[in-house]
């Protein structure tokens, strides 16, 4: 312990309480916007076509 608490003085590190909740995001939150129309498009097309396989 005593080494992460020297790591942390010297802000190599930073120690998070336990308590501390984690941001909590939706994967659609994190990705909106990665994707043209015309990709996410492509993508749909594709996944149908391998389904009918």
């Amino acid at each position: 312990m005593k080494l992460l608490e020297e790591l942390e003085d010297l802000q190599l590190i930073k120690v998070l309480d336990e308590k501390t909740p984690s941001p909590k995001t939706n994967m659609s939150e994190t990705l909106a916007g990665s994707l043209t129309n015309e990709q996410a498009e492509q993508m749909d097309k594709e996944l149908q076509e391998m389904r009918s396989e």
